[in-house]
């Protein structure tokens, strides 16, 4: 094996010399210190010594033997092939074998470039070759002696029709030799970007234990580097010989060119060459019609046969032979469809025969300028012809098309080796059959390809004659023309033909329409539309007319309008039945939406109205609209639905039944959620609170910021908010501080008993100044109530004559300042908790009792 490996690496180095030898690269680092153990010698004198022709670019260019080169890479794989048979023992080396396999690839690239070096000097020769017969003509022009007749021309306006198909392929090769050229650069850009990174990795490596693997990269980098370089040439020879041959296809074109309008210029087209071709015309449509007996006698027989197979499997008693029967009727049908479509094509041929001697009269009497020639009525007579050709050419090609996957699928039936046919004798027959009927339409096709060319001719001569006439000839012409083209069948839609006079006709309706609403809409919204708006506006008392007129003008959408025109231009077309009942459900969908969106905006508007109308002396009933407006909208959209449903033929009565049944079951399901709804509007009709009231419910109070549907959300005094169910709600006790008108305030506060008694009969008085000195304030009562603990309690009523919770905070603390300073300044000490304790002496040594306080814990 490390033979093998030594053998490969000499030949690397070999043959990288002998493709390449150019210099190494200035920018190329210094191969690392110590060589990597098992690092051929050659493979590191390749890294050390080889670099890519790019680096070299500016240099003068090697000129390269490429024989030789080619010679010695065969040479040499041949010979490490057959060194790499001879040892068979061991494992594979990967690394050998995709360098060798690089090694074939760029020895593939060099013989291409041979083999295209010698298609670029045939190229060349068949250039200057085309060159010198070109300059032949433009000095001695044809060879042959004048006059030249019909046929001979006719032949050289093959051969140019042939040379411009040809320099159209040469043009098609030119342009992908050049796009092939441009990837190939990529491909060997981006293979140098590829070495120039090995070779850097190579060189900053310092780790011994991967120099060899670095090294192996770079060898192979550099390897794919040569390759994507000879690909590049390979792709610049094909652009050149694409290009050469581009400029022989454009020489052969202009010589044909030159030869066919020279041979016109001395043309003849004698009586006795029209009169050949009139006889050849009778004798083949003799020879037409005797075929076409014959095919008729045929088709007979194969019909009688066709009935006979038809009785015989109508009789048939033994299942066994049923399907050779069946095989026996399909093969009889088959034939039997053959001599019909044969009978068809020979009877067109007929006819067509005589559109040839037709055309062949109009152009011998075009030739010798026979007078009183109606050009146009021949002009327009033969684009007919050429049309109905090429709509015959179109159905003729689906035909063969046909019958070609027809021909397959029954081979492949024949081929398989189960499940074939019951009796192959009779699918070989049918295939047979099938390839009579192919033969037959291949025979008419190239008889209407002759046609054609004769037609198209004969067009030629007469668009000549036509344009070199007078102005008022070529006004006539283009007349006639315009004429043919207003008239003409574009397409058919399920046998219906639509012509340019019925497009033009329908756009014009659909243009004429739009033009008219839209200068309408635009007069509307100029002026009337104005007015409303600032009526509106300015506060003035707008009627329910305006608002629905404002309707009608904003949300009329623009595809109703398209809609509508294109309605009105289709009733000039005649639509197929499927097509005009399909628009017509389009229209009625847009005009049953255009509605809903009417009545919609109506709605909304009317609510809108009755609640500005409302808010004045109620504006806690704001809210309930928004819900009436919902619930409208749906039943609107509901009613549009059901008349959708009835429009595209639905039993709506059942659905409607379908949805009352449906909608109870939905309402035990929803019960929950429909109580909610219909809690809130309980909530909204009966109004326990309004939006912005401060509630509370149970432990939870806050201030209501929405009512909706299923929930109403507050706000509470830590700033969360709190979401309940409206149903939650109308089962709660709600207290609404927002509705309270006044505010009553109870307090207490309490004395010391060492307080005098005079003291405290002047308190309630004191405390009844303090309130009464408040502003919206009303006093109630101040009473010493009762004995406390350790104080003596008094008790105090007044009212807040506002709901305000900060003013009552604000006053509650006016009155506490007020009253601790008025206590300070007349001796009076507020209490607070102590406990006395009573302790007995005398129990213990005969004494007297002592007392003593200290504050309660």
């Amino acid at each position: 094996m490390s033979s093998l490996r030594t053998l490969t690496a000499l030949f690397l180095v070999a043959l990288i010399f002998a493709v390449a030898p150019v210099a190494p690269a200035q920018g190329d680092a210094p191969a690392p210190k110590e060589q990597a153990a098992g690092q051929p010698q050659g493979e590191k004198a390749a890294i050390e010594g080889a670099s890519a022709e790019a680096e070299s670019k500016d240099e003068a260019p090697v000129e390269e033997d490429l024989d030789a080169l080619l010679e010695e890479a065969n040479a040499r794989l041949a010979e490490l092939e057959e060194q790499a048979k001879s040892l068979v023992q061991g494992p594979p080396d990967p690394i050998s074998t995709d360098r060798l396999e690089m090694w074939r690839d760029l020895a593939d690239q060099l013989r291409m470039r041979v083999t295209l070096r010698v298609e670029q000097e045939s190229a060349e020769k068949k250039r200057d070759s085309l060159a010198s017969a070109l300059q032949g003509f433009e000095e001695t022009g044809l060879t042959d002696p004048p006059p030249y007749t019909i046929d001979y021309i006719d032949q050289i306006r093959d051969n140019a029709e042939a040379t411009q198909r040809d320099l159209l392929t040469a043009q098609l090769a030119d342009e992908a030799a050049r796009a092939a050229l441009a990837r190939a650069k990529t491909q060997f850009e981006q293979a140098e970007e590829a070495r120039r990174k090995a070779r850097d990795a190579v060189a900053a490596n310092n780790d011994n234990a991967l120099a060899a693997k670095l090294q192996n990269d770079m060898v192979k980098v550099q390897l794919a580097s040569r390759i994507a370089w000879q690909r590049q040439k390979v792709a610049e020879a094909r652009a050149t010989v694409a290009e050469t041959a581009l400029e022989s296809a454009k020489t052969l074109a202009e010589l044909t060119e030159k030869r066919m309008a020279a041979a016109q210029e001395q043309g003849i087209f004698p009586e006795e060459l029209l009169e050949a071709k009139l006889a050849d015309i009778t004798a083949r449509r003799d020879a037409l019609e005797k075929e076409l007996a014959q095919q008729r006698k045929t088709r007979d027989a194969n019909e009688r046969l066709l009935a006979e197979a038809r009785e015989a499997l109508g009789k048939v008693t033994d299942e066994a032979e049923r399907p050779k029967l069946l095989e026996r009727v399909t093969a009889r049908s088959a034939w039997v469809e053959a001599g019909n479509a044969g009978v068809q094509y020979l009877e067109q041929r007929l006819a067509r025969g005589n559109d040839e001697a037709t055309l062949w009269q109009r152009r011998h009497d075009l030739m010798n300028e026979v007078p009183d020639i109606p050009y146009r009525d021949w002009s327009v007579e033969t684009r007919t012809l050429l049309d109905e050709v090429a709509r015959s050419k179109t159905l003729l090609e689906a035909r063969l098309n046909d019958l070609r996957a027809s021909q397959i699928e029954l081979e492949n039936v024949l081929a398989a080796e189960s499940g074939g046919p019951a009796d192959p004798t009779e699918a070989k027959s049918r295939l047979d059959a099938l390839r009579k009927q192919e033969g037959q339409a291949r025979e008419y096709a190239a008889r209407l390809i002759r046609i054609e060319r004769l037609a198209q001719r004969l067009n030629s001569s007469l668009n000549e004659i036509l344009a070199s006439g007078s102005f008022l000839e070529r006004l006539e012409q283009l007349r006639v023309q315009a004429e043919e083209l207003w008239e003409k069948e574009l397409f058919v839609i399920d046998d219906r033909g639509f012509s340019m006079a019925m497009l033009v006709k329908s756009g014009g309706s659909f243009v004429l329409v739009l033009i008219v609403v839209w200068a309408i809409r635009l007069i509307l919204r100029r002026t009337v539309l104005r007015r409303l708006v600032t009526a509106t506006q300015t506060g003035t008392d707008a009627s329910f007319a305006i608002e629905v007129v404002l309707a009608l003008i904003r949300d009329t959408k623009t595809l109703f309008i398209v809609l509508l025109a294109a309605y009105a231009s289709t009733q000039s077309l005649q639509l197929p039945e499927s097509i005009s009942s399909a628009f017509d459900i389009a229209l009625y969908l847009v005009i049953y939406v255009q509605i809903a969106l009417w009545v919609s905006e109506l709605f909304k508007r009317f609510l809108q109205r009755e609640q500005r109308r409302i808010e004045l002396s109620d504006p806690s009933t704001a809210s309930v609209y928004g819900h009436f407006a919902f619930f409208g909208r749906v039943a609107i959209w509901s009613a549009v639905l059901l008349l959708v449903l009835n429009r595209l033929s639905y039993d709506i009565t059942g659905i409607v039944t379908g949805l009352g049944i449906g909608g109870i079951a939905i309402a035990f399901a929803l019960q929950n959620i429909l109580g909610d709804i219909f809690c809130s509007l309980a909530i909204l009709m009966d109004k326990p609170f309004i939006v912005g009231d401060f509630i509370v419910v149970g432990e939870q109070s806050g201030t209501v910021e929405r009512i909706g549907i299923k929930t109403t959300r507050m706000r509470s005094l830590g700033g969360e908010e709190i979401v309940f169910s409206n149903a939650d709600l109308i089962g709660s006790r709600v207290q609404n501080y927002k509705r309270m008108k006044e505010r009553r305030v109870k307090f207490y506060f309490g004395v010391t008993y060492e307080t005098e008694l005079s003291k405290l009969r002047k308190i309630p008085d004191m405390v009844r100044k303090i309130i009464e000195f408040q502003e919206i304030v009303r006093f109630d009562r101040a009473h010493f109530y009762k004995y406390g603990d350790f104080s003596l309690d008094f008790e105090c009523v007044y009212y807040v004559l506002d709901s305000d919770y900060k003013v009552y905070m604000d006053i509650q603390q006016a009155i506490n300042l007020e009253i601790f300073d008025e206590f300070r300044r007349a001796g009076i000490d507020f209490a607070y908790p102590t406990t006395r304790e009573i302790i007995d002496m005398g129990s213990k040594r005969g004494e007297g009792s002592a007392e003593f306080l200290k504050p309660s814990p």
